[in-house]
């Protein structure tokens, strides 16, 4: 059984990983009704793995200048 999602309340860090991944995604913020359009149109494409690669890429940059991964 599939799950829809209609807000954000029961799970706020889904909503954190959804306004990372579209501001990363659109450069621009977006309402929760966007966030959660997006976030079923990723759903039904299978492409949820792009939250956490979205995600893991953010943590793994410090900022300008950051050579530690050179």
């Amino acid at each position: 059984m599939k799950t829809e999602i209609k807000d954000f309340k029961m799970n706020p860090q889904l909503r954190e990983l959804m306004k990372n991944y579209y501001g990363v995604t659109y450069e621009m913020s977006a309402t929760d009704v966007d966030l959660i359009s997006e976030y079923q149109w990723l759903c039904k494409n299978n492409e949820l793995h792009l939250l956490f690669e979205c995600e893991r890429l953010a943590f793994s940059w410090n900022g300008p200048g950051d050579l530690s991964r050179i």
